[in-house]
C-alpha cells in the first residue's frame, strides 16, 4: 500500500474508465465514496495543509483511522479495494482529489 509525496499522475491501468471526484471534508466524518463492486483501483490525493484521516467506516476519527494522509501526499489503495471510503480532517475544511478506476 504505497504512500507517495507527489501529485498523482495518469498511468496505464486495466480499467475501462475512471471517475475523478473532488470531495469536501471537514472535522466531521464524511463519506467520500460508497462501496463499488466494479472498482478496480482507487487513489486519494491530499492537496490541503492538514492531514486527512481515511477509513472504510463512518467511525473514522483523528484517533481511530486506517490511513493518515499528510499534506501533499497521495495514497494508492490495494488493487480491487471495493469498500466504502470515509474521511475526516484534523482541522479546517477542504477537498481531496479521488480517482476511482472502474
Amino acid at each position: 500500500m504505497p504512500l507517495y509525496n507527489v501529485a498523482p499522475s495518469t498511468s496505464a491501468n486495466n480499467s475501462s474508465s475512471e471517475n475523478i471526484i473532488t470531495d469536501s471534508l471537514s472535522t466531521t466524518a464524511t463519506q467520500i465514496l460508497a462501496a463499488n463492486s466494479n472498482r478496480k483501483g482507487l487513489t486519494v490525493y491530499n492537496p490541503l495543509s492538514s492531514t486527512v484521516y481515511l477509513d472504510g467506516t463512518n467511525a473514522v476519527s483523528t484517533s481511530s483511522y486506517l490511513i493518515p494522509l499528510p499534506p501533499n501526499y497521495y495514497y494508492e489503495f490495494p488493487y480491487n479495494y471495493q469498500g466504502a471510503l470515509w474521511g475526516i480532517l484534523a482541522s479546517g475544511a477542504g477537498s481531496v482529489q479521488v480517482r476511482e478506476f472502474i
